[in-house]
């Protein structure tokens, strides 16, 4: 085993890790760096000579646990037990391999999804936005992520773009192969089973539903975050997200606002069936809100094939817990 770089996290290129089961790790390029770690493609070799890395390529989330408070050090085991869960369920982003090197560095390997974020997919789109023929795939593909993690009894709290990650690259209408969206980056999760309430404001401001802010909550407040996801999709980059509305108004001018600007622009870009998929997603009163599973049977969505979950991707390793 060699020893890794005096720099850390910030500096595995080219390293190759074994640990003592046997299983050869080899660091390649760097591809993403945040404060107490980093993000590097790899390649996983198994003690049995099983080989990951190639046409189903990988990447290591590396994080240094020693600079982390004992918060921040709970979020992250949160977020691992997230990831082990996922795995179970033969999730695209479910744990390839965890371990530790010297105690103090945490190795997370997952499956690299190559089409980026919906993020980066709305930003190469002409004015920022997608057709509604493709907005409705997008929607439902989140609505059935959304309902594992409803049955999972977790609650992911930061529904963005920049969070939903594409397993490929190409169109969203390819009736062959489409891209297909996967909820990622469970830093902010909680689990939360599906009648319980919990509370504490996080994620972000922008796509955070106005109950969390100043009350309990539920796993019903990732349905609101992807309702303004959705207004994102088919309005675009004039989408108006200048006024933090929940925190810096008072919450009646708050939905005042989701329900008037968000839904009179749906209006006039899309189908009724879309609007009123979305005025029900952004629900304001979050217990008469439909869960996840729910919103998958609106009437919206029979204009999109169906996607069953557990073959989604032909391509999707078996993911196990090394």
């Amino acid at each position: 085993m060699s020893k890794h770089p005096s720099n850390a996290v910030s500096g595995l290129s080219g390293w190759t890790f074994v640990d003592d089961a046997g299983t050869t790790i080899t660091f390649k390029g760097r591809i993403g760096k945040g404060h107490y770690g980093a993000v590097y493609d790899v390649t996983y070799l198994t003690r049995e000579n099983v080989f990951f890395g190639g046409d189903c390529p990988l990447v290591c989330k590396v994080q240094d646990l020693n600079r982390m408070s004992p918060e921040e050090r709970m979020a992250v085991e949160n977020e691992t037990r997230v990831m082990r869960m996922l795995s179970e369920r033969g999730h695209p982003l479910g744990l390839v391999y965890e371990g530790y090197y010297e105690g103090d560095l945490l190795f997370i390997i997952t499956k690299k999804m190559t089409g980026g974020t919906l993020k980066e997919y709305l930003e190469s789109r002409v004015r920022g936005r997608v057709s509604e023929e493709c907005a409705v795939v997008i929607v439902r593909q989140i609505l059935e992520e959304l309902s594992i993690l409803e049955e999972l009894g977790i609650c992911h709290r930061d529904i963005k773009p920049e969070n939903i990650f594409l397993t490929h690259g190409g169109d969203f209408t390819d009736r062959v192969n489409p891209p297909r969206c996967v909820i990622g980056d469970f830093g902010l999760s909680a689990f939360c089973p599906r009648d319980a309430r919990i509370r504490g404001a996080f994620g972000n401001d922008r796509y955070s539903a106005p109950e969390v802010f100043n009350s309990f909550y539920s796993v019903k407040c990732d349905v609101w975050s992807l309702g303004v996801v959705m207004a994102r999709l088919l309005i675009g980059k004039t989408f108006d997200f200048a006024t933090c509305y929940f925190v810096e108004k008072t919450l009646r001018d708050g939905l005042r606002y989701i329900k008037t600007r968000m839904q009179d622009r749906l209006e006039g870009v899309c189908s009724a069936e879309a609007v009123d998929c979305f005025t029900q997603l952004c629900t304001a009163d979050y217990e008469n809100r439909k869960y996840a599973s729910e919103m998958l049977m609106h009437s919206w969505f029979r204009k999109c094939v169906s996607v069953d979950i557990s073959t989604r991707d032909e391509k999707t390793m078996k993911l196990t817990v090394a």
